[in-house]
């Protein structure tokens, strides 16, 4: 079963690894030029085997990229390796929600096309930033999104967003890349230079500040999604709990 769900990943391995990588993962030349006409012939190799190409992909290959969605700051981006940082500094989403709560008291405006205009202004901003952050992360990437509490609550302004943003974010991605979503529960506070967490970690302004080993940065949603993208390769990659 764990086979048959990453199959695209372990068919990126095969056909984007040489034959040098593959035969030191554990595969001889034959094995090699099989898989490669028939991904579904991983069924008869070991599975420890197997489970090396799975970790091979993400080690050598994939861009695991944490993001964490708010509305105020409306996105930020931090990938795994902590190379590339992305934020939406334009307050366009915080500027698009207010304009959309001020309509809704206006008794004169039609509740209907109060939404179509919402989510039409949402949805033309949030591909503007998706289009961005393909630019930045190279292919093939693990999109992992932080779910807050109120996702599912149909008629909050964050449940709003976070639906629009995931489904143009699936839309958008290409061949190989994936959408993962992690509870997002105390990635603000957690230190990602000593995994220390206190909520004292996260300052009045937003400013990050570990209390235990005095890391810093400017950007307590920065610090979240970095940790996002750790919960991923914890608990789904090297199955650490």
């Amino acid at each position: 079963m764990l086979l048959r769900k990453h199959y695209d990943k372990i068919k990126f391995v095969i056909n984007h690894g040489s034959d040098e990588q593959l035969r030191d993962i554990g595969l001889d030349q034959k094995t090699i030029t099989r898989l490669r006409k028939d991904i579904s012939y991983i069924q008869e190799v070991k599975l420890s085997t197997a489970l090396k190409l799975y970790h091979f992909y993400f080690d050598y290959w994939a861009t695991i990229v944490g993001i964490d969605i708010g509305t105020s700051e409306f996105l930020s981006a931090f990938d795994l390796s902590m190379k590339k940082i992305y934020t939406d500094q334009s307050k366009e989403v915080s500027r698009i929600i207010t304009k959309y709560q001020n309509r809704l008291t206006d008794r004169n405006m039609d509740a209907r096309k109060i939404e179509r205009k919402f989510l039409k202004g949402l949805k033309k901003h949030i591909n503007s930033v998706i289009k961005e952050l393909l630019e930045l992360y190279p292919h093939p990437r693990v999109f992992v999104i932080g779910k807050g509490s109120s996702i599912n609550k149909e008629d909050s302004i964050y449940g709003k967003v976070f639906a629009m943003t995931h489904k143009c974010l699936y839309k958008a991605i290409e061949d190989y890349d994936e959408i993962v979503l992690v509870d997002e529960q105390f990635t603000s506070l957690i230190c990602p230079r000593c995994n220390h967490t206190n909520k004292k970690n996260r300052t009045r302004n937003n400013h990050f500040h570990c209390q235990s080993c005095g890391y810093e940065n400017p950007n307590d949603n920065v610090v979240a999604s970095y940790n996002i993208a750790q919960r991923f390769w914890e608990n789904q990659v090297t199955g650490k709990k």
